[in-house]
């Protein structure tokens, strides 16, 4: 996968996210409210002799902002202590055993059968788990509105 995007043309959507050219623009202007900082790593590719450049978004940054919004627009998200470095999201997690697996306690081992029909069953049941071990938290107003 590129590590690398760039902005569609005009009327496209973006292979990886499927938002708007426009859309994208919008993300890559904002800034952290703090520090001043974009939120968005981009870039702009200029040839020599150009008069206009070709404007590169870096896919990782720009994939962490989308599930950050989603997991606080959803009111979930990753405890601070929780290490992900695969960038997965809560929904991502949901979905695969095995990763799940690597978010319980090391001492818990989830069975083919338990994933399937017994206590891990529905994505319910899996996120209740995840946040009775600690792994995910529920946002309140204050840290929603803190952005912590």
């Amino acid at each position: 996968m590129d590590e690398w995007i760039r902005l569609p043309a005009d009327g496209e959507k973006c292979p990886h996210t499927g938002l708007s050219r426009s859309s994208l623009n919008e993300i890559l202007n904002e800034t952290d409210p703090e520090t001043g900082e974009k939120l968005v790593l981009s870039s702009v590719k200029i040839k020599e002799g150009a008069k206009r450049g070709i404007k590169l978004i870096n896919r990782q940054s720009l994939l962490d902002y989308l599930m950050k919004q989603a997991e606080s627009q959803n009111g979930l998200r990753f405890a601070p202590h929780i290490a992900n470095p695969e960038h997965l999201s809560i929904d991502e997690l949901l979905e695969s055993m095995e990763d799940f697996n690597n978010f319980l306690d090391p001492d818990i081992s989830i069975t083919e059968e338990a994933w399937e029909r017994g206590a891990f069953s529905t994505r319910r049941l899996r996120l209740l788990a995840l946040m009775e071990v600690g792994a995910v938290i529920r946002v309140t107003a204050e840290e929603g509105e803190t952005g912590e």
